[in-house]
């Protein structure tokens, strides 16, 4: 025999199991929306309980007892509000400790969904993204960096910087609006490029003056490699968004 004491146990100790069913019909409470299923399991692999509710408050849970069968059951449902008073007094305790169960569930369900919701590119950028280029996605022009860091200020500045470990290749590369800015270091030569004016021009940072050069292609060419890298960092975003869409759910155990 069931004993209402037992729910929250159940709960703690099962598998559970969320499905989500955006129109549902039931027996009881009749056409349901955005309703969430969730099932448990013993360790046995026995039904546990099995539940639904909707964000009306709307609910149904069945606890099983764990062992043979035939298997003892407790079941509820919200459309038994409208008749507490007039229940027994150890139907009413069942009652109460079952709608608890409900919004146990519900907490679990939303925690799980939390905790498995993939952060999106753009909160990702606000902490900085580390990305580690393989010996064939390296940049042409600085080829010994192995890893680039990608980051977005509060002023909107895109940033993605890196260096070699010995310190001989080094990038600091931004854009906003357009307008690129990009400081390379080979060796012991670093220039300064942008595109203030349309095309690239770049001055010699060691140099004594603020002249600075036409130097259109290959300003072009260093700003395309790392906008690549930014254009693979937000294809694996999105592929990760798209797989993780339902993740939070899992199908139908049969």
């Amino acid at each position: 025999m069931l004993n209402y004491l037992n729910y929250s146990n159940i709960i703690d100790n099962s598998e559970i199991k969320f499905e989500k069913d955006p129109n549902l019909s039931d027996r009881l409470l009749g056409q349901c929306k955005d309703v969430t299923i969730a099932r448990g399991y013993y360790s046995n692999g026995q039904p546990s309980f099995s539940a639904m509710y909707d964000k009306d408050n709307n609910y149904r849970i069945t606890f099983y007892e764990e062992g043979k069968e035939p298997r003892a059951k407790d079941e509820f449902s919200s459309d038994m509000e409208d008749d507490i008073a007039h229940l027994p007094e150890s139907i009413k305790k069942k009652y109460y400790a079952a709608k608890l169960a409900i919004q146990k569930l519900q907490t679990i369900e939303k925690q799980q969904t939390n905790s498995s919701k993939p952060k999106s590119l753009a909160e990702s950028l606000k902490d900085g993204v580390k990305v580690s280029l393989s010996p064939e996605s390296r940049l042409s022009f600085a080829p010994d960096i192995e890893e680039l860091r990608i980051r977005k200020d509060k002023e909107g500045f895109l940033h993605i910087v890196g260096a070699s470990k010995d310190g001989g290749q080094e990038v600091n590369f931004s854009f906003k609006d357009g307008i690129i800015s990009l400081e390379l270091t080979i060796g012991k030569r670093t220039r300064s490029y942008n595109n203030k004016f349309g095309e690239f021009t770049y001055r010699d940072a060691d140099a004594s003056n603020q002249t600075r050069y036409r130097d259109h292609d290959n300003g072009k060419k260093y700003a395309e490699e790392l906008a690549g890298v930014m254009d693979k960092l937000k294809l694996e975003y999105q592929q990760r968004s798209n797989t993780q869409t339902r993740s939070a759910y899992s199908p139908e155990r049969r």
